[in-house]
């Protein structure tokens, strides 16, 4: 047992006020069939020796249980799920509109469900393809806003721009508007069509560069 904090309140332990310890403890429980080792956050009443859990508590140390599980079983943890849609800088109710999944979805899973195996999957394959992803919003457009999409679409884009050279968003700065239908010329080996105007801010460095033709303009990511 850890003490990380002290805080003076009226204990629901011994019935009296005074300072409380707020502790880690490492448990050790079965969950799904499955042991699994979490720490747990408690408040601990030296006068009774007994630890208690607020509702935050309880909250807490369920979804720490819940990641230790998916950790021994292969699944993505509510905090590696978090980190996915906020590198796409996508709320938790427009990427399970995106997704075609309830509106609750990235949510519940952020917070308090376990994800089922096709639904880690995608969420993995988002996170490694975003040119995959790309065309996952496409097949959206007609259920997000127009103002969605084209925000969603620049940030996966830029997302893309990365994986192909990871030295285009360091050296590039991009303010994409997207309202008509052109074609992105090959970058790298990969063709694919989206709707945008673009409108550039160049920064000069070393590294090749890669020409992107859009509307008859030249992007180049360094």
């Amino acid at each position: 047992m850890r003490v990380l904090s002290s805080e003076r309140k009226f204990c629901t332990s011994c019935m009296k006020e005074h300072d409380i310890d707020i502790v880690e403890v490492e448990e050790k429980v079965t969950f799904k069939y499955v042991i699994v080792k979490f720490n747990a956050i408690y408040e601990y009443c030296s006068q009774t020796d007994e630890l208690t859990e607020t509702e935050d508590m309880i909250r807490i140390n369920g979804l720490s249980m819940k990641d230790a599980y998916r950790k021994e079983v292969g699944l993505l943890t509510s905090h590696e799920i978090r980190k996915i849609r906020e590198k796409y800088k996508v709320s938790q109710k427009e990427l399970s509109e995106i997704l075609n999944w309830g509106m609750a979805t990235i949510t519940r899973y952020e917070n308090h469900q376990i994800q089922d195996r096709a639904h880690d999957d995608v969420l993995r394959r988002i996170d490694t393809d975003p040119k995959w992803f790309l065309d996952i919003i496409k097949r959206a457009k007609d259920r997000i806003p127009e103002k969605n999409y084209n925000k969603y679409f620049r940030n996966v884009y830029e997302q893309y721009l990365k994986k192909i050279n990871p030295y285009s968003c360091n050296f590039i700065s991009l303010n994409i508007i997207f309202n008509e239908i052109d074609t992105i010329k090959k970058a790298s080996g990969s063709d694919f069509s989206i709707k945008q105007i673009c409108e550039t801010d160049i920064c000069s460095g070393s590294y090749s560069t890669i020409p992107l033709t859009v509307n008859e303009k030249s992007v180049y990511a360094y």
